[in-house]
């Protein structure tokens, strides 16, 4: 178990790898404020893909096993119709690309 110390140093470096690689035209607030953004906005996705978007079921793939490239592109799929789900074909329509943005930033944000 990690001591709060070293959390908030690895918290650190991934809010700042997120401000990096996800959103290079942020701030390392305005990053900050998009996690936050993506967290309250991926809270109805642990009913089906779990706390921090683990796998809850076998059938189903776990977002916190993928990298937020993946998750905005299959959200784009879903909304575009590219992809079909009759759940996720549903959220993704109601998101928008701002939406999409901050979800994947979190997505990033949790990786391990």
């Amino acid at each position: 178990m990690c001591s709060a110390k070293s959390y908030v140093v690895v918290v650190k470096a991934v809010l700042l790898a997120v401000a990096i690689v996800v959103a290079p035209n942020l701030s390392a607030d305005n990053a900050k404020a998009l996690i936050k953004e993506g967290r309250n906005k991926a809270q109805g996705c642990t009913r089906c893909h779990g706390r921090y978007g683990l796998q809850a079921a076998a059938q189903q793939q776990g977002s916190g096993t993928l990298v937020g490239a993946f998750v905005k592109r299959e959200l784009e799929n879903f909304r575009t119709g590219s992809r079909q789900h009759a759940i996720m074909s549903a959220v993704a329509a109601r998101l928008s690309d701002t939406d999409i943005k901050a979800i994947s930033a979190w997505f990033d944000s949790i990786q391990k």
